[in-house]
Order: C-alpha cells, then sequence, then structure tokens
C-alpha cells in the first residue's frame, strides 16, 4: 500500500511531501506506538489519517466525499478512542492497517481493493 500511495504522490507532484517508512516504522506494532511521546504519536497518527484521506480521494478518482468522512470521524468524531481501543485489543498489529480497518468500517470501501494486511486479520 505504501509504494501505490508514494507513487500517486509522485504522480501528482508532492513526493517530497509523502512519508517514506524507515525500517523501524515498517515494523511498527500497536503496542510499540503506545511507548511514543505524546507528540510522536500525534504525528503518527496523524499522517496515517491524512495519507489514507489522500488515498481514497486518488481511489476514488478524485470523490472526496470518503476522505471528509474520514476528516470528519477523525478530528470531529469519535476517531481517536476508536483508535485507542483498536490499538489495545490487537497490540500486535500494524497501526496503519488498524487505522485502515476502522476507516472502512467508518466511511466504506468505494473502489480500493481489500490489502493483504485486512485480508490478514479476518483470516482470509
Amino acid at each position: 500500500m505504501m509504494k501505490r500511495l508514494i507513487g500517486a504522490c509522485a504522480a501528482i507532484g508532492i513526493a517530497a511531501t509523502c512519508p517514506v517508512p524507515s525500517q523501524a516504522e515498517q515494523n511498527m506494532t500497536a503496542r510499540a506506538f503506545q511507548e511514543l511521546n505524546p507528540d510522536q504519536r500525534t504525528y503518527y497518527i496523524g499522517g496515517i489519517v491524512h495519507m489514507l484521506m489522500l488515498h481514497t480521494a486518488i481511489v476514488d478518482d478524485g470523490d472526496e466525499t470518503r476522505s471528509r468522512c474520514v476528516s470528519r470521524w477523525y478530528f470531529d468524531g469519535p476517531g481517536p478512542s476508536h483508535i485507542k481501543a483498536a490499538f489495545t485489543r490487537f497490540p500486535d498489529d500494524d497501526p496503519a492497517s488498524l487505522v485502515e480497518a476502522m476507516m472502512r468500517l467508518e466511511c466504506g470501501k468505494g473502489k480500493e481493493k481489500d490489502s493483504p494486511n485486512l485480508n490478514r486479520r479476518r483470516g482470509d
């Protein structure tokens, strides 16, 4: 998923602003996330949420309906408490995959296909 997002960012000319995960970030778990300081947690989750907003707008052919839904869910709604509960429930899972799964539950799947991480979580 990250390669596709970075490719999409490059295609629209904002590659310099897109995050490139380090090896440590690629192995991040929800448990390890809890060990970050509050500022690091805020920026880390904010990055995931913003990339999901961008990603949904791209795969939905510019339709920003789901991007707005993600924004409302996280910034104006129960998103942060949902994330905290999911990270507690699934401490060994990847934070980005957990946030993506919650985003899809809240805002729908749109035109995108399931990611391998979501299939693994469901046991597919």
